[in-house]
């Protein structure tokens, strides 16, 4: 059949669906196939071109010649397709890297860009390709010099000497590069860390674009920068909000070695822009436990306007850790943030706060019976998180299964099936509220004892009964629960 699929592939009048399929029929093909796979790479047709490609990965690191072949090929869409696989065949593709490195200075502009990403991918042990990438640091093209910029952090160590030429970029007018060259100088170790003074003095460029940029490679550089922790600290100040941004996240990267700027980070919770109060809240949360003292200023902030505030903010809480307890009150509120990601982790970091939460319990029992949905739900949400210690609040939550709101009753459901896990009486309870005359409440104890699991087994006949409910929506939970039960 291999001969079928090669004479249909190398068909051109045939039409394109038979040839892309009988490019998937040589996946597993010898060096006639590759050698025709690769001849493709640079086909017009882009599913053509797809299926070549994807035939060739499956096909492996065996095809790694035959590409190596195909970076001379005159096509240069072929050339630099045959380096994008490469690259994705990582350290495997190392014997690649001379070919590779002399496709750097190919005419055609795609293929260095995907030359200098091959080299990147490869990794390390491609120290020979960095006299090259220095040079694609000034290349006419801004893509080209970005990648290169990118190889040469993936490189590491071995890059150390493109440490002059990685900062000199750090000017350049394109946003793109300067990044790229920011993150480079974080990766390629004591080389980069012996030039934080110099970095520093340019911290007061009077470019605000390289001020920025300087600001994001002293953070990428790490906690081997603290020396720069002061003059970071004064770029707070900067009427740029990137620069502010680029200094605040820098100092939330540099750790607990940038503590002594927790006075001035906690000021920037009042920032005018909300990315900059975003990073004041992530660089607290970074000094962990020993960003206690800001615990008044993140609880007055919790309500900011912008969602991703208030999500770094409530982050900041569970990192903090016990401290953080008398936020409880405030997690709880966020419980119901209009974003699904604040909520969540309001959740997570209610879970790292149990420890310290269970004298909040008895106000999360009152408050089941507020006259607000949103508060009750809240309320019960929050015990979900704190199961383990919330056994005093079954009664109420017992109560509350006839609750008046759907999602009240939803929250009450999740959190007795918590509870129910590890106490039987829940359970004998759940099949006394089968029994209900209220159709609601049987839903709930039909769906508790579905969240229960394995440990609700003694319930199955009683659930079984209910399969024949006069209510539909009991009917639709019991078969539900039955399922989650059986398979648990």
């Amino acid at each position: 059949m291999k001969m079928l699929w090669r004479a249909m592939l190398g068909t051109e009048l045939l039409p394109l669906p038979a040839r892309r399929y009988a490019a998937t029929k040589l996946d597993r093909g010898g060096p006639p196939d590759v050698e025709l796979l690769t001849g493709l790479l640079g086909a017009e047709d882009s599913e053509l071109r797809g299926a070549v490609t994807a035939s060739l990965k499956t096909i492996g690191p065996a095809t790694i010649p035959a590409l190596i072949r195909r970076l001379t090929d005159q096509a240069a869409a072929i050339r630099a397709n045959a380096a994008q696989i490469l690259g994705e065949f990582g350290p495997a593709a190392q014997i690649a890297v001379p070919a590779l490195v002399h496709r750097l200075t190919d005419r055609d502009t795609t293929v260095r860009t995907h030359v200098a990403r091959a080299i990147g991918q490869i990794g390390s042990s491609t120290a020979q390709a960095v006299p090259a990438l220095i040079t694609c640091l000034t290349d006419n093209s801004r893509e080209v010099a970005e990648v290169a910029a990118e190889a040469l952090g993936r490189i590491g160590h071995p890059a150390s000497e493109a440490v002059p030429q990685l900062i000199d970029c750090l000017g350049h007018v394109d946003r793109g590069l300067r990044k790229s060259a920011a993150e480079a100088l974080g990766k390629v170790g004591p080389a980069s860390q012996a030039s934080v003074q110099l970095l520093i003095q340019r911290l007061f460029h009077s470019n605000p674009d390289l001020r920025e940029a300087v600001a994001r490679a002293l953070g990428e550089i790490g906690p081997a920068a603290a020396v720069a922790v002061p003059a970071l600290i004064q770029q707070l100040d900067d009427q740029h909000r990137a620069v502010r941004d680029a200094a605040m996240r820098a100092l939330g990267k540099l750790g607990p070695t940038a503590k002594v700027a927790m006075p001035r980070i906690i000021l920037c919770l009042r920032d005018k822009d909300w990315p900059v109060r975003e990073a004041a809240a992530d660089a607290l949360a970074s000094f962990g436990i020993d960003g206690k003292n800001a615990i008044p200023a993140l609880m007055q902030a919790v309500l900011d306007d912008q969602g991703k505030v208030r999500l770094a903010i409530v982050k900041a809480f569970g990192e903090i850790g016990p401290p953080a307890r008398y936020a409880i009150p405030l997690l709880v509120d966020r419980l119901d943030d209009k974003y699904e990601s604040v909520r969540m982790a309001a959740g997570q970091s209610l879970r790292t706060l149990k420890p310290v939460a269970w004298e909040f319990i008895p106000d999360l029992i009152k408050q089941l019976a507020h006259p607000d949905n949103v508060k009750r739900k809240t309320a019960a949400l929050a015990l979900y998180e704190f199961a383990d210690i919330a056994e005093t609040a079954i009664p109420t939550l017992l109560n509350s299964m006839a609750d008046s709101d759907d999602a009240v009753r939803e929250a009450v459901a999740r959190v007795l099936g918590r509870i129910g896990a590890n106490s039987r009486e829940v359970v004998v309870r759940m099949m006394e509220c089968l029994v209900s005359e209220n159709p609601k409440v049987r839903r709930v104890a039909a769906q508790t004892l579905g969240e229960i699991g394995k440990a609700a087994s003694l319930a199955i006949p009683t659930l079984t009964l209910h399969l024949s409910d006069k209510d539909e929506g009991v009917r639709a939970v019991v078969v539900q629960s039955l399922g989650r039960i059986r398979h648990s």
